[in-house]
């Protein structure tokens, strides 16, 4: 595999000014065998490349399945899953997955997060039926919110603290204020918003009872999402495999803006014993669990372990930004 790198890149998904930085081109030839996890965090996304080029009909057949399920995940409903993965990543969300909430008949669907602005995939989303809300989890995965408004003739919710002008998000039609939890404007009890704080400061997930979901942003997501080890101490991020088999949960410490500390104490209070089995975080690996008792076994691991961590030293936020 060969890809092409530049620093103009990296600093246009920050949103920094590029332009008086110096560029670096290159060709980098991976192998085969490495893992894409390491691939994406080494390089941006949108700078890797296939060579030779992917077949355009098979490309254009990828996209008109979008959205669509996301596999081994959800249970398949009567009708079809109740979420499906929008694909289309943009850079300006640093690669984060964005997802369709198709909430059954008499209910307008939610867009979770921005996906890269496509007029076809505007289309494909309307097509599973009105959307009534865009909700935002956090200030990383925004991306093109008000391209896909306007498209969709849908207001967009982000709790005002985590709201900028520098991404236009000041103009969000609803702002969510204090500690919460909300529901959403049209007031159906299907979801629930609720102040997850730690890897941004007003972090907010979103709990869709009737199928069980929980959609986390970017704080916690299943073992084996690329998440490495952070520094020279001795913590470690890929948790064994639990009793029955699932897999670990992992917090992205090396992404974590604001505080460790506080996203570990908010996950005990308000996401230990919350009923849901299938999680889809914006970057991360996607899963379910086999029970409620696994989940909770899973998130008093991660929490013990990253406590742990804390103790030994490790940082309590991200050294990079």
């Amino acid at each position: 595999m060969r890809g092409i790198f530049d620093d103009g890149e990296r600093e246009r998904e920050r949103g920094g000014n590029f332009s008086s930085r110096p560029w670096t081109i290159f060709i980098l030839t991976l192998p085969i065998s490495i893992t894409s996890h390491h691939i994406t965090h080494a390089i941006p996304r949108s700078s890797i490349h296939a060579d030779p080029a992917p077949d355009k009909a098979a490309l254009a057949a990828a996209a008109a399945s979008l959205p669509g399920p996301v596999p081994g995940v959800l249970p398949q409903a009567q009708g079809g899953p109740p979420v499906l993965y929008c694909g289309l990543t943009a850079g300006a969300a640093f690669g984060a997955s964005a997802y369709l909430l198709l909430r059954g008949p008499g209910r307008g669907n939610v867009l979770i997060d921005s996906p890269r602005f496509d007029k076809g995939l505007a289309a494909h989303i309307l097509a599973h039926g009105p959307v009534d809300f865009m909700f935002l989890t956090h200030r990383d995965d925004v991306a093109d919110h008000a391209a896909w408004a306007g498209a969709l003739a849908c207001p967009r919710i982000i709790h005002a603290k985590e709201a900028n002008p520098e991404q236009g998000t000041d103009a969000c039609e609803v702002l969510l204020d204090g500690a919460g939890p909300w529901s959403l404007p049209d007031g159906d009890a299907d979801i629930e918003l609720f102040l997850q704080p730690g890897h941004t400061e007003a972090s907010v997930m979103l709990h869709h009872a009737p199928s069980r979901s929980l959609f986390p942003g970017d704080v916690i997501a299943f073992t084996g999402s690329g998440a490495g080890p952070l520094g020279d101490g001795p913590w470690t991020v890929e948790p064994p495999a639990g009793p029955d088999g699932t897999p670990g949960l992992v917090v992205h410490r090396a992404y974590t803006w604001f505080s460790i500390p506080t996203l570990l104490d908010s996950l005990e209070a308000g996401v230990v014993g919350r009923d849901w089995l299938h999680l889809l975080p914006g970057h991360g690996r996607m899963g379910s669990f086999k029970s409620g008792d696994a989940r909770d076994a899973a998130l008093r691991e991660v929490i013990g372990r990253e406590r742990a961590n804390d103790a030994a030293g490790a940082p309590a936020r991200s050294p990079f930004f």
